[in-house]
């Protein structure tokens, strides 16, 4: 059985009749005459690093050193990239030619040649990459486009028990996916088709060790976006899809009722396997001088999937608004979101999750160097019975709150730019199933104040910051506290520069000390020429241990790196 033969002859050419719109990297062939044939570009370095540790086993050598480098090749406008990375260790060697794309274009033709990472619309072809060839073509408000190509390569089964690496079998899969639209950026309508199937015979056998199967999918998508009186705005996708998990099945009489896909039912069989499925979402919002109010929809039936995409949310239907107010010339502004969202769309399922979906966000600017920024969020999660009561003793039931609370104030004078900062976040989960809570729950603050003040003439900069952190359950309570300081400084008319930093932390178990951790580090920077330089980065970290459960040790690690570009 073929499984590609319906993407050959009539069904390609009833493909071709549609057509897509592309954001990609091009080459303008009417520039073509102004670039260089030839050139190089890119760096290449090489670093020494050492390590010493005392008070606990190693993690790596002593001794160390890399040599690393990311030349590009540009050819006529068209670039090469490559990179390589050597080490005492290990060796090797990456260029992405099987990754190799180019977008030559020319008025309003376009081609894609090779590997391109496409995005068509939310629930058809959504950032999937196909390796393969494709055309468009945009004249006025008219566009259409083709692309064909492989979407998954051949992998063939691993027998061998000694290859540690992972290596899941896949079938080649190659696709055509196309998509036609009129109309502006502010009103249009598209229309988006994608077929795809799996080669049974790029493979030599089915793999039994992981359950792969030849798989095959049709999807059809409608997508527009209004813009009216330029305040009101409407964005609605609609898609529906057929996916067969399993072609070598038994075939059935169906087409599953799918009114976007019944003009290309003759692209694709039916079988006991095949899946029929329909996403819909849609927005509705107003927006005015930073006012707004926007309602969305959104509705995806149970095991929907596209080829198209490398993962789908499904089973899921919600529904959110979402009001933004600005406010004193821009001084202020509020906005959030507040929904509901649940699965079992079909009820079908032994209980339906519900959650609730809310949000908020403030951000002001009430006097002069002052930034205030205030978020807040509040998730729950809750079942009711479906076709089936709910067992009480595992029965779902929590909610999530953040609130992140972030100042700045800044004081600039002649001389000298002061800042002061003091940010604070704030997360605990509360469940109200007794049964779960022991093991659920948990609480966390972070505290962190801050002063910088970097002083234009010296080229010196110093900043001090003291953090506090808490993790708090049923089981544990942690925190970390301490302050830091850091002081940079820049030479030789910047080409020198140079920075100390150091913390001091003390970690606390249920409230008793466990142990006092000090760092410190170094790092310079000098720049011999235009293309030339050398780094070096030094670093200590001491742990004292109080408790009778912690461990001492002190481990120092560094390097010197020097880096051409050319």
């Amino acid at each position: 059985m073929n499984v590609n033969r319906h993407l050959n002859g009539k069904g390609l050419f009833l493909l071709m009749l549609l057509g897509i719109t592309l954001n990609l990297n091009a080459q303008n062939l009417e520039e073509i005459k102004s670039q260089k044939p030839v050139t190089i570009h890119g760096s290449i370095g090489i670093a020494p690093r050492f390590y010493n540790v005392t008070g606990k086993t190693p993690s790596r050598e002593p001794f160390s050193w890399v040599l690393q480098g990311n030349p590009v090749v540009t050819i006529y406008g068209i670039s090469l990239p490559f990179s390589f990375y050597i080490t005492d260790q290990q060796r090797d060697f990456r260029q992405p030619l099987n990754r190799f794309g180019i977008s030559p274009y020319y008025k309003w033709v376009k081609l894609y040649l090779g590997y391109q990472s496409l995005n068509f619309s939310k629930y058809s072809l959504a950032g999937h990459s196909i390796t393969g060839a494709g055309v468009e073509l945009t004249p006025g408000n008219f566009r259409f486009a083709f692309m064909y190509g492989r979407l998954l390569k051949a992998i063939p089964e691993r027998n061998d028990l000694q290859n540690t690496r992972v290596q899941i079998p896949a079938f080649r899969r190659k696709g055509a996916a196309v998509k036609i639209g009129y109309g502006t950026e502010d009103n249009f309508l598209d229309i988006v088709v994608l077929k795809a199937a799996d080669d049974i015979g790029s493979l030599d056998s089915f793999p039994t060790s992981q359950k792969v199967l030849p798989a095959e999918n049709l999807v059809a998508s409608v997508i527009t976006h209004q813009k009216l009186f330029n305040r009101v705005f409407f964005d609605a996708e609609f898609a529906q899809s057929i996916y067969t998990k399993d072609v070598t099945a038994e075939e059935i009489d169906s087409s599953g009722n799918l009114i976007l896909l019944k003009p290309f039912s003759g692209l694709i069989k039916s079988h006991n396997s095949t899946n029929f499925s329909t996403a819909f979402e849609t927005s509705l919002g107003y927006m005015y001088k930073g006012n707004g109010l926007k309602l969305h929809f959104q509705r995806v039936d149970p095991g929907y999937q596209s080829m198209g995409a490398y993962y789908f949310l499904n089973d899921l239907q919600n529904i959110t608004i979402e009001p933004r107010v600005s406010l004193f010339k821009n001084k202020l502004g509020i906005g959030g979101s507040l929904g509901l969202q649940h699965d079992n769309v079909n009820n079908t399922k032994a209980a339906t999750t519900q959650r609730t979906i809310g949000s908020a966000n403030l951000n002001a600017r009430p006097f002069k160097n002052y930034n205030l920024t205030i978020q807040y969020s509040n998730y729950g999660i809750g079942q009711k019975s479906g076709v089936s009561p709910l067992d009480t003793m595992i029965e779902i039931s929590q909610s999530t709150q953040n609130i992140a609370v972030n100042q700045s104030y800044t004081l600039q004078g002649k001389k000298t730019i002061n800042t002061f900062l003091l940010n604070y976040n704030r997360q605990n989960l509360t469940d109200d199933n007794v049964n779960t809570a022991k093991f659920s729950e948990y609480k966390t603050n972070m505290l962190i104040g801050g002063y910088s003040l970097f002083i234009t003439p010296w080229r010196l900069n110093f900043g001090i910051n003291y953090t506090h952190v808490a993790f708090k359950n049923n089981l544990q309570n942690n925190a970390y506290d301490g302050p830091s300081i850091n002081l940079g400084k820049t030479l030789l008319k910047d080409k020198l520069n140079i920075g100390l930093s150091g913390a001091f932390t003390t970690n606390s178990i249920n409230d008793s000390t466990d142990s006092k951790i000090q760092t410190l580090s170094f790092n310079a920077g000098f720049k011999i020429t235009k293309k030339h330089r050398i780094t070096a980065r030094f670093y200590v970290n001491k742990r004292i241990a109080v408790s009778a459960t912690s461990k001492s040790f002190t481990e120092i690690n560094g390097e010197i790196r020097y880096v051409y570009r050319f």
